[in-house]
């Protein structure tokens, strides 16, 4: 070989070699955030403190903590708050390098890549190019990277450069889900908005590459999925929103790469917000360091008239209180039984603040998690990270809520967003005359209630809820009339009018309509909590008690040696109540004094006095009825009657066979 051959053969090796080397160091993908369009669709000027996922160019990445893009003098960038993470996406090549291109970093920034919640590599505090050289264990295809900043400081990414091991590209896959619109889907209750039940979606690779599907989830437990199929169960009563990755494995892994995909399920609850304040208005800064919410408090911002005390800030869609003793209350909240509130909440800091945010409710109380009803709860959400809150009201109508810092005079600082308080769905409750009944608890129910009654005579009555005059007419009849014990003067008994009924309060009611099946139904009522067995309070006390019980009772059983009980009964009597025979539910009773004889107890109706003995209740208008002497109702006709002897129409009846 001549000099000349030896010199060409050195040239082409040479250049080989270069060329080798340019390829193997040029990344696989760059994900840049410096471009002036912003296509990562990024918030600008103010931090998004959410969750949030990006897409540009077919890869999508997921921020958690507060970031926005931020553009200095000559350039933009991606600028993540302290203990932020940044989640990349998963590529279909081995990856051999992660590099950041960070924009003036301070000396403190710390960046380092995580798999799983490990820290796999760690670059030099204060690197403006932090060179990351993945361990080999952690270079596999479909691998999920996370960058992670730490030391007190911001970080301000330009770039996000990934490399691949030379000739680890293979050809992608590309996996979707069928029928999917948008992002996902929302449920209320579990059910879609045509009221179906929602079963997945099933996802299939697009170019029909041999493989097999499988079905992950992340964020909040609102459905079973079976790993497998994608197969979707909703658990209706769990709220929130749930991520399902489907990840899709070729059978030839060598020429084939993985993919995934994701949709989201959020199941809401139903119900009415009774109050809802976005802050969305507020247009002052925020931030964890440097960039404090100081926008003046300028009611205008605001979706509904807030009170405020002490020191109080504007945030970017948002609000900030403290650092000195501050707080927030809202205007007077109006509900229909109970009620959910739900905010979200973020320390500044939680070395001075624990607890970072009280509340309390002006009426009623407040539920948090397992803890005991009270009017003040106290927690502490987590620094530079919203929290999610929900508590549950009750035993209130009307209320205010106030949300305060404690009186630690220190860097006392949170943030206040999305305050919402959302009216519970009404239950369904069935009541019946014959069975035993309970309510565990309080709240709006849609109730259906069996009860007879009749309409040619008084009739005693005992529930659980309350009844405007609109619902009484709309279920009894707009001619229904309606008395309840106003006081007892020594054996007389005075009742005066209502157009309503209150929970747990004995009356009278004469109504103008009855059903001919006995059952009415109840929209939206306030219920109380009701046990077997349990009884009305006594209406007002005095010699003799009136009261109510929910369940079939031997009512005998309520009064001691030195009373009797008695009802209302056939023919206009006051009859003495036999032990061993239940009085059926949703009726009232009197428990009177052995030394009061029957004569000597009068009643007084609209002013007028009666003997007990003359009140038409279930009286001589009974159509009929047919009475046993226990004052009992047993039919409108003698036939069939077992032998002995029964009132009708007031008089005895005697039955020999």
């Amino acid at each position: 070989m001549n000099n000349y051959l030896r010199w060409l053969v050195a040239v082409l090796f040479a250049t080989v070699c270069n060329l080798g080397y340019a390829q193997s160091n040029e990344p696989e993908v760059t994900l840049d955030f410096t471009l002036a369009s912003n296509p990562w669709q990024l918030k600008e000027g103010s931090y998004e403190m959410n969750k949030k996922a990006y897409t540009y160019d077919g890869y999508t990445i997921e921020i958690e903590g507060s970031h926005y893009l931020n553009k200095s003098e000559s350039t933009y960038f991606l600028q993540c708050q302290d203990e932020a993470y940044v989640t990349l996406p998963k590529f279909n090549f081995t990856v051999s390098r992660i590099v950041l291109e960070i924009y003036t970093p301070a000396n403190a920034l710390k960046n380092s890549v995580y798999v799983g919640n490990k820290v796999v590599v760690a670059a030099a505090a204060g690197a403006a190019t932090c060179d990351f050289a993945i361990p080999e264990g952690n270079q596999s295809a479909g691998t999920i990277y996370k960058i992670h900043n730490t030391g007190g400081a911001v970080s301000r990414i330009k770039q996000i450069k990934i490399y691949g091991q030379p000739g680890s590209a293979k050809t992608p896959t590309s996996i979707s889900f069928d029928g999917l619109m948008g992002e996902g889907i929302t449920l209320t209750d579990g059910k879609t908005s045509s009221g179906e039940a929602f079963t997945g979606y099933q996802a299939v690779e697009k170019n029909s590459v041999p493989g097999k599907v499988s079905y992950e989830t992340s964020g909040d437990r609102v459905a079973e999925v079976d790993a497998s199929t994608g197969a979707v169960v909703v658990h209706a009563n769990v709220y929130g929103t749930m991520t399902i990755t489907a990840t899709f494995q070729p059978e030839d892994k060598e020429k084939y790469a993985s993919s995934t995909a994701q949709y989201t399920i959020t199941n809401k609850r139903v119900g009415t917000y009774a109050f809802h304040e976005s802050f969305d208005q507020c247009d002052g800064k925020e931030g964890w360091y440097g960039f404090a919410a100081k926008g003046e408090w300028d009611a205008s911002k605001m979706d509904n008239v807030w009170k405020h005390t002490g020191t109080v800030y504007l945030g970017s869609g948002c609000i900030r209180i403290g650092p000195a003793h501050g707080s927030v209350t809202t205007p007077v909240i109006r509900v229909d039984g109970s009620a959910v509130l739900t905010f979200k909440a973020a320390m500044w800091e939680t070395v001075n603040e624990n607890p970072g945010v009280v509340v309390t409710i002006s009426d009623g109380s407040l539920t948090y998690g397992d803890n005991a009803p009270a009017k003040k709860v106290s927690v502490t959400p987590v620094k530079a990270k919203w929290t999610d809150y929900e508590m549950v009201i009750t035993g209130t109508g009307e209320f205010t809520l106030t949300f305060a810092n404690n009186n630690n005079p220190k860097n006392n600082r949170f943030f206040l967003d999305e305050v919402t308080v959302t009216e519970s769905a009404a239950r369904t409750i069935a009541l019946d005359e014959e069975k035993d009944n309970a309510i565990e608890t309080e709240g709006k129910a849609n109730v259906t209630l069996r009860r007879t009654l009749y309409d040619d005579g008084w009739n005693t009555l005992c529930l659980p809820f309350s009844l405007s005059e609109a619902q009484a007419k709309l279920a009894f009849g707009d001619g229904v009339e309606l008395r309840e014990l106003e006081k007892v003067e020594g054996t007389s008994l005075i009742f005066k009018a209502v157009t309503g009924l209150t929970a747990g309060v004995p009356c009278l009611i004469r109504p103008s309509r009855v059903a001919e099946d006995n059952t009415y139904t109840f929209s939206g009522v306030q219920t109380t909590v009701v046990t077997a067995g349990s009884r009305a309070k006594d209406a007002v006390g005095g010699v003799i008690s009136f009261t109510g019980i929910y369940s079939p009772v031997d009512v005998t059983g309520w009064a001691d040696s030195h009373k009797y009980v008695a009802f209302l009964g056939a023919g206009n009597k006051f009859f003495r109540a036999l032990s061993g025979k239940p009085m059926k539910a949703f009726r009232a009773f009197f428990i009177v004094p052995e030394t009061t004889s029957v004569a000597a107890v009068k009643a007084v109706i609209d002013g007028t006095t009666t003997a007990i003995g003359e009140l038409n209740v279930d009286g001589d208008k009974t159509g009929g009825r047919v009475y046993n002497l226990n004052g009992q109702c047993v039919g409108t006709g003698l036939d069939g009657l077992q032998p002995g002897i029964y009132i009708r129409h007031g008089r005895k009846v005697i039955i020999t066979k």
